[in-house]
């Protein structure tokens, strides 16, 4: 965060007054109460030398010693008016009512800090003449002089202070005062070569001074050496009795440092000793932006304001902290000052950018950074060019502001980094890997590139790579929350679940408020079936932040895989009770009020949503998919509309409008969904929703001939679109031609590689056209890859159940179950497979997966068969007899239920399936056979 040039003019004003007193020679023959103080000031213990000083001057208020002792401790504690009172009685005989006092040098001087401290600076100008001080010494004089200096000086008088202030350096070159007032001059003419030496003079006198250690720290801060500063401070805070506003800068310092237990322990302290000091409450809120509660540094800065309305850092910080809350119509409210000042900096159109980003509006966030890019700007800007840009589906225009930007700035990742990570989104996996691996070429300690990179070896089930650079990182960041969690995923990645679970538990004890590693040990969890386990993480990131919304809505969806949808309502109402500008928990609310089939209620959170993100993008296209399911079509595709004219160049709507036609229907639909189609594909073929829109889109045409059609349209705007491909082998395979289907298989897993999708289908269409060695041998070699693609592990075991290799089908859904113990298809699947050999082992499985699923007649015919051959007929009847109610036409379960009918004696009834079975085709037909052969003959 950058510190306004106001910082500047806030350290010269911060900077007052040396203190005294214990430096002071004893006066001979002094009382002994009065050595008593003196001796106490030496050991800073000012309260007791008050107390006998006070004392003392009760009993003898003559006593000028221990008087002048008094003044000075006064002064040292800052206590100006104090100090002036008690100078008093110091006056001269001959002094009149009203008129300046009489003191001697000494005490003129003393008088001269107690105005400086009360900021009286005109009363010190006209009550002090430099000439008073006669004599051959002329040190007084320019003690004099050096304070009436300062005075002009903290006027801004910046050509009489310099008379003043060389003055008293030419009476006396070792006078401190005078020093620092020169180095504050320097400092304003941007000298601080010329300032530091001032300073290191002064300091080379007197190296315990306060007010020297305090310049020098307020140098060493504007110069960006923030340690030197720390320590500069730290050495001030030591020697001055009063160091409240030193506490305060030295917080400063350590927010800069990210030492936020320290700066949050100065500002305690800074707030004890000078709680009405007006910088407090905004180096709070800028404390705790730092710390990444925006929540808590509202308040601080809003209070801030309220004494110094027209400060602008305070307006910035404020107007930070609201748009970090989603506050965002306030953000701008707050900013408006800021952004009618005569001159806009570049920091604050990128707030402007950010906060019209965040509220949807793209094209208004870009036309706020246009007047900058002509001029020299951070790189900041360029950065939320490109997110406008792509926020507008200007897809390409933001690539290439994004690509020069990298190439321009290869000193700072941040462009690298944002275009890997944009290359990656967008499919482009091995653009990504060279952005990433040039980055670490020339920035090899770049640990967010490493980072990036090892999680892109996650989503290629690359978990090998992805652990060995995980590995690297936590050897040198062994601390850093984000690769013990990333080491967690890739350990998960291999196999290694207990050493996952070590890592995220690691994470979070470095960093409770880690969400990626909170969420991992969740996923583990739940990987495991264990949801009890899967709540525990989530609950303690809660407790460490209790805004965390991700946090939230996975708990929520516990809830409802737990079987209490309630509950996860209840839960995401009070979330976003607490925090109603939260977009993520109200879009949450929404999808799960949808998954209850509650639309209506959607709609009305829909509209409780803040003004500023009703019109935005996420929630028109929330509102869209809820008009969908509440059927409202023709409202939802109005709604789509309105997102269009809100992102012209964006494919999204578009695809959008492709779905609520299909579920609209019409005459008019199949043409408008081809033309919405072909329009999103031309923009964006890579698009997320865009196998989904072409699915919707050929399952709207009328017959296979449109379909075809359609086919031969969008493959001239997007031929290497996956998902077309496949829609193309469900043509070939509607035709019965098996090697078209295979070929399209092939063309949709070369154009997405790395799609688990296409790569079954391609096993799938290998099998189906007789290449059953192809299919096994590509499922195996993906497997390879990747470990924990279970629904390919099943693909895989059906394919090897084709071949007849019984034992390879129940090792893969052994392989499943040990990752996924609940899974109640592969629970149903290896029951049917055991069931020849093992039925014993087969029941419990059965059993669980018909508990899961009960009115699945194939689940419930396979526990059925399990207790027939486990000679348990009376068991299976029922279940086999509300399976075959269910209207299924499978010849197994037919058979399954005569054989538990002829077993309890139903045998007429039995022997009617029997008969029914007669010619069909099934696994058990010489079984039935044979059965009704039994029947027939036997009584």
């Amino acid at each position: 965060m950058r510190r306004p040039a106001a910082y500047a003019a806030l350290v010269l004003a911060l900077n007052l007054l040396t203190p005294a007193g214990a430096a002071d020679a004893p006066p001979p023959e002094e009382a002994p109460a009065v050595t008593a103080a003196r001796a106490a000031l030496e050991r800073r213990e000012h309260p007791r030398a008050l107390d006998l000083l006070q004392g003392r001057l009760r009993e003898e208020p003559g006593d000028q010693g221990a008087r002048r002792l008094l003044v000075r401790t006064y002064l040292d504690l800052g206590q100006g008016p104090a100090a002036e009172q008690a100078l008093e009685p110091l006056r001269g005989p001959g002094a009149a009512a009203g008129a300046a006092p009489v003191l001697a040098p000494a005490d003129l001087a003393d008088l001269g800090q107690a105005l400086l401290l009360q900021g009286q600076f005109l009363r010190l100008i006209g009550s002090i003449d430099p000439g008073a001080a006669k004599g051959k010494d002329t040190r007084p004089r320019a003690e004099l002089s050096a304070l009436v200096g300062e005075a002009h000086l903290n006027l801004g008088e910046l050509k009489a202070a310099r008379v003043r202030l060389a003055e008293a350096r030419t009476l006396d070159p070792e006078n401190t005062r005078a020093l620092y007032g020169l180095a504050r001059l320097a400092l304003t003419d941007k000298d601080r070569a010329g300032a530091a030496a001032l300073v290191e003079q002064a300091l080379a006198a007197t190296p315990t001074d306060p007010k020297g250690l305090e310049l020098k720290g307020d140098l060493a801060f504007l110069a960006g050496e923030r340690e030197t500063a720390e320590e500069a401070f730290g050495q001030a805070i030591t020697h001055r009795p009063n160091p409240g506003t030193l506490y305060y800068k030295r917080a400063m310092v350590r927010i800069d440092l990210n030492a936020f237990p320290g700066a949050a322990a100065d500002l305690r302290e800074a707030r004890a000793q000078v709680p009405d000091f007006l910088g407090l409450d905004l180096a709070e809120g800028m404390l705790a932006l730092r710390r990444g509660d925006p929540q808590a540094a509202v308040p601080h800065l809003e209070a801030f304001l309220k004494s110094a309305p027209s400060n602008p850092q305070g307006i910035y910080l404020a107007s930070l902290a609201l748009a970090q809350t989603g506050r965002h119509a306030e953000a701008l409210r707050h900013l408006r000052p800021l952004l009618e000042a005569k001159e806009t900096t570049a920091e604050v159109a990128i707030l402007q950018a950010e906060i019209l980003l965040a509220q949807g509006r793209a094209r208004e966030a870009e036309e706020a950074l246009l007047p900058f890019t002509a001029t020299a700007h951070p790189p900041a800007l360029d950065q939320l060019i490109y997110r406008a840009l792509v926020a507008q589906g200007r897809q390409a225009e933001a690539g290439e502001v994004l690509a020069q930007l990298a190439q321009q700035t290869p000193e700072q990742p941040a462009a690298a980094l944002t275009l890997a990570r944009d290359l990656a989104g967008g499919g482009d996996r091995a653009g990504a890997r060279a952005q990433l691996e040039r980055l670490l070429a020339a920035a090899p300690g770049n640990l967010e590139a490493g980072l990036t990179l090892a999680q892109l070896d996650l989503l290629e089930g690359a978990g090998a790579a992805a652990l060995t650079r995980a590995q690297a990182l936590a050897q040198a960041q062994p601390r850093d929350a984000r690769v013990q969690t990333l080491l967690a995923n890739a350990l998960a990645a291999t196999g290694d679940l207990p050493g996952a679970r070590a890592a995220a538990e690691r994470a979070l004890a470095d960093d409770p408020s880690a969400a990626g590693a909170a969420l991992t040990l969740a996923r583990l969890a739940l990987q495991a079936g264990d949801l009890k386990a899967a709540r525990a993480p989530l609950e303690t990131l809660l407790r460490a932040n209790a805004t965390e919304s991700t946090a939230l809505v996975l708990l929520a969806a516990l809830d409802v895989q737990d079987g209490k949808p309630e509950a996860a309502t209840t839960r995401l109402r009070q979330g976003l009770a607490a925090a109603p500008q939260d977009l993520q928990l109200r879009l949450a609310l929404i999808r799960l009020l949808v998954e209850r089939q509650d639309p209506a209620e959607a709609l009305a959170v829909l509209a409780a949503a803040p003004e500023d993100q009703a019109a935005g993008a996420p929630l028109l296209r929330a509102r869209g998919l809820v008009e969908l399911a509440a059927q409202r079509p023709a409202a939802a595709l109005e709604t789509f509309a309105q997102l269009t004219t809100l992102l012209p160049k964006s494919a999204e709507p578009l695809y959008l409008m492709v779905l609520a036609r299909g579920v609209r229907g019409g005459p008019d639909a199949p043409d408008a969904m081809a033309e919405a189609l072909s329009q999103a594909l031309s923009l964006d073929p890579a698009h997320p929703l865009s196998a989904q829109a072409i699915r919707a889109a050929f399952a709207g045409q009328p017959h296979d001939a449109a379909r075809t059609s359609l086919a031969s349209r969008l493959t001239k705007v997007a031929p290497q679109a996956p998902a077309l491909a496949l829609e193309q082998a469900r043509l070939a395979a509607a035709r019965g031609d098996r090697q078209a289907v295979l070929e399209f298989a092939r063309a949709a897993a070369a154009q997405a590689p790395a799609d688990p999708v296409y790569r079954r289908a391609l096993i799938q269409a290998l099998y189906g056209a007789g290449e059953a060695a192809a299919a096994r041998a590509s499922a195996d070699e993906w497997i390879a890859a990747h470990p924990r693609d279970l629904e390919t592990r099943a693909v895989l075991a059906q394919v090897a159940l084709g071949q007849g290799d019984t034992a390879a089908a129940i090792e893969q859904y052994r392989t499943i179950l040990k990752d996924q113990p609940k899974n109640p298809l592969a629970q149903n699947n290896l029951a049917m497979l055991l069931l020849p050999t093992d039925p014993k082992a087969a029941l419990p499985l059965a059993e669980a997966a018909y508990a899961a699923f009960p009115d699945r007649a194939d689940v419930s015919d396979t526990l059925g068969a399990v207790l027939l051959a486990l000679k348990e007929p009376a068991r299976a009847l029922p279940i086999l007899e509300r399976a075959a109610a269910s209207g299924s036409t499978d010849p197994g379960l037919a058979y399954h239920l005569a054989a538990a009918l002829a077993a309890t004696g139903a045998r007429e009834r039995a022997q009617g399936l029997l008969k029914a079975l007669a010619g069909e085709d099934f696994p058990e037909r010489d079984a039935a056979a044979a059965l009704l052969t039994r029947l027939q003959t036997r009584p």
